[in-house]
């Protein structure tokens, strides 16, 4: 699953279906109100950690951050303070941009990020974050 590369945005029955897989791959973690973004990152091999992004003011609230020696880092802004709920929403969008990257040591780019892109990212996130956790509806998508 985590082989899938983009090249443009998808439509939104294939954002689902890319949703829908990545859900299947993290079944273990992804499941009920108990799941982390740690863990759900970690199922990946990449790294989680909530800390400080730009200034107090800014209005950053995650961000994937590419490794040199490959895979990801998913950062959530600390000073927005999330809920657990929106923390975990939070690292689903930015599993959705991972798809943007060639793997490699750093991962790279394929497209630049668009308005498009953002919205891919938001209903993967829906998607994912509804998926396994038994809501009809989203997660937290609203901060």
């Amino acid at each position: 699953m985590t082989e899938t590369r983009l090249c443009q945005v998808p439509t939104a029955r294939q954002t689902w279906s890319l949703a829908d897989a990545m859900a299947d791959v993290l079944s273990d973690v992804l499941c009920g109100a108990s799941a982390r973004p740690g863990d759900v990152v970690g199922a990946l091999g990449w790294r989680y950690r909530e800390g400080v992004i730009g200034s107090a003011d800014s209005t950053v609230e995650s961000l994937l951050v590419p490794l040199l020696g490959g895979g990801f880092s998913v950062v959530v802004n600390a000073q927005r303070s999330p809920s657990p709920a929106r923390a975990l929403w939070l690292t689903a969008h930015e599993i959705g941009h991972s798809f943007f990257y060639v793997p490699g040591t750093p991962p790279r780019r394929i497209i630049a990020v668009t308005p498009e892109e953002e919205r891919f990212c938001d209903e993967f996130a829906d998607r994912l974050t509804a998926a396994n956790r038994g809501f009809a509806a989203p997660v937290a998508r609203v901060a």
